[in-house]
């Protein structure tokens, strides 16, 4: 007579088969740990990239609305426009009076940017210099900020957020971190510190 195991081998099942050992399991919790990470920090990455590119355009513009107001002297007024568009981006742009002049408008609608300056998780508030996150006001679609600049010497001679004027000129761009523009009223020239 054969014993149990013997039977077993008979039949073409092998009975030591007792699963994953303890080695192959952490191996594969690790190998997902370690792609998990990866793709958290590829987004964050992502986002954080759509900050900077956002920071530098409204610098960028800031800039252009400031050489813009010294070059047309007293015969317009310049001003430099962040707002939410009800597609849900960021838009900015430099206005000559309510006439876009740069960047090039769309085509629907020449009096909106035809590019987002942010197009992912990002947000944009402006508050007064060394404000908290409680502090500031968000550039919501329906509140606006908007930047005029002295045609003599470029420096900023008012500020509205959702069309009332306001005393506080810094912009905060918003997302995975956060990327403070300091704003010089007397200058008209805007900075990261």
């Amino acid at each position: 007579m054969l014993s149990g195991k013997a039977n077993v081998m008979k039949l073409g099942v092998r009975m030591d088969n007792k699963g994953f050992s303890l080695v192959e399991l952490i191996v594969v919790i690790l190998i997902t740990g370690i792609l998990s990470a990866g793709a958290v920090f590829s987004l964050s990455a992502v986002y954080y990239a759509d900050e900077e590119r956002a920071a530098g355009k409204i610098m960028t513009l800031m800039s252009e609305a400031r050489s813009s107001a010294i070059a047309l002297g007293n015969n317009e007024t310049i001003s430099l426009k962040v707002f939410l568009h009800d597609d849900g981006y960021y838009y900015a742009g430099v206005y000559q009076g309510s006439k876009l002049i740069s960047p090039e408008g769309k085509s629907g609608d020449p009096n909106i940017p035809e590019t987002p300056i942010a197009k992912y998780k990002v947000s944009i508030s402006v508050g007064p210099k060394g404000s908290t996150a409680a502090d500031r006001e968000a550039i919501t679609a329906s509140k606006s900020v908007q930047y005029f600049f002295r045609k003599s010497t470029g420096g900023i001679d008012t500020v509205k957020y959702g069309g009332a004027t306001v005393s506080y000129y810094d912009l905060v761009v918003s997302g995975s971190d956060e990327i403070l523009l300091l704003v010089v009223p007397g200058t008209g020239k805007c900075y990261r510190p």
